[in-house]
């Protein structure tokens, strides 16, 4: 049973917030809507919430930050791919940071080679390497959003929390540490 005046997870509020610094108080607010999260899409939310978190102080912008984050909380509501839900959410808050590296030119100033490999560096353009982790045409998948592929969304996912380390400067986030014990027990990985 919630408190009277508690927040629910999840929920887009109208709120007057008080305070000085970094400590805020949240003084009134009202209900708008909310995006009921269940099962692995609560785990989801929360390392979303985490990125926001970390972000917050980097973007000048706060109202678009927000609208990214409510754009994946309804993807995630709605139940529609996790892995690729936050994949998206991964790349416009990179892109929107202005952090996101072209996928499809290499550092040379060449186009991407589908069939080539490349070794690829945050914050770096990808350098054509024979042993290279990473195939041309997953970058090239990346670069479109298209994450729907299963090495594709690997690729993606291990290169998108190298930048955000990069970005951020912490090792790893208490939801993805919470969400990796969880998945070793679920079939659809996030």
């Amino acid at each position: 049973r919630m408190k009277r005046g508690a927040l629910t997870p999840f929920a887009r509020y109208e709120a007057s917030i008080t305070g000085r610094g970094e400590v805020k108080a949240i003084k009134t607010h009202a209900w708008l809507e909310s995006f009921p999260l269940t099962g692995m899409a609560v785990y989801a939310g929360l390392y979303c919430n985490d990125l926001m978190l970390s972000m917050h102080p980097m973007a000048q912008d706060s109202e678009g930050l927000y609208r990214l984050y409510l754009n994946v909380i309804q993807l995630l509501s709605a139940r529609t791919g996790l892995s690729e839900s936050i994949r998206h959410f991964e790349y416009e808050l990179l892109d929107f940071l202005g952090c996101m590296p072209s996928w499809g030119v290499d550092q040379a100033g060449q186009p991407v080679d589908p069939c080539s490999r490349y070794q690829v560096m945050p914050m770096q353009l990808p350098v054509l390497h024979p042993q290279g982790g990473y195939l041309g045409e997953w970058l090239l998948e990346i670069e479109k959003q298209h994450f729907s592929e299963s090495l594709v969304n690997q690729a993606a996912k291990q290169l998108f929390h190298a930048l955000l380390k990069a970005v951020i400067g912490r090792k790893s986030f208490r939801s993805r540490e919470v969400l990796s014990r969880v998945l070793a027990s679920y079939p659809e990985k996030i």
